[in-house]
Order: structure tokens, then sequence, then C-alpha cells
């Protein structure tokens, strides 16, 4: 994914170009960076992300990131992470995605799987 023109890593990682770095990570055309704190290395991992009016908004199994206490989903304004604190409880997020100002937001609870939506 790209976010202000500088392309953004996400996986399950705690190193990425010979750096300590978690979860996330943006590369500037020499190094990478974490982006914010990224996440805590036990926290889980980002499994999907997009960007929305210059913020990016992610989802996945983490309960923590960039410090910020945050139940699997969250967005970064480019200074801060925020926690949405939109669903209790479900480490299958999945998907993200923005249509119409919406954000939806999809679970691999098979065959149980859910949308969610939140009005942006």
């Amino acid at each position: 994914m790209v976010y202000n023109n500088t392309p953004i890593a996400a996986s399950k990682f705690s190193m990425i170009g010979g750096k300590d770095i978690n979860g996330m990570a943006s590369w500037d055309g020499n190094s990478w960076s974490d982006v914010g704190g990224s996440l805590e290395i036990n926290s889980g991992n980002v499994r999907d992300m997009v960007v929305h009016n210059n913020e990016i908004y992610v989802v996945g199994s983490f309960t923590e990131i960039g410090n910020t206490a945050a139940n699997y989903v969250a967005k970064w304004n480019g200074s801060t992470w925020e926690s949405l604190n939109l669903i209790d409880n479900m480490e299958s997020l999945w998907a993200v995605e923005v249509y119409n100002n919406r954000l939806y937001i999809g679970t691999s609870n098979f065959p149980e799987s859910q949308l969610y939506y939140l009005d942006l």
C-alpha cells in the first residue's frame, strides 16, 4: 500500500531490512522505519489496510499498536494511532475497505463470516 507517496508494508514480522520493526513499516527509498511505534511484538499482526482521507485504517489480530490499546481495528492519522473500538473480541478480522465514505470490515469465521461497517 502507498501512503503519502511512501510504500507501507504490514505482516507478521519482527525485523525488516535489518531493523527491529514489528509488523508495519514504511520505506523512504533508502531504509525502513516503523509507523508510529508499529505493533508490540506479542500483540498480533496487521492483516489488511486501506487509505481514506489521508488516514490509514488497519485490521488484524493486534491488541496494541503504537503504544495505543486497540482491539483489532485502528486508524493512523500521520502522527498518532487511534483505536476505533468497533468490535470486541473479534480476532478474525481479515479485510478492510472504504466505499462511499463507509469503512467495511470483514471477518473469516467461515461459514459464519460477518461484514461490519462504520460511516466515516
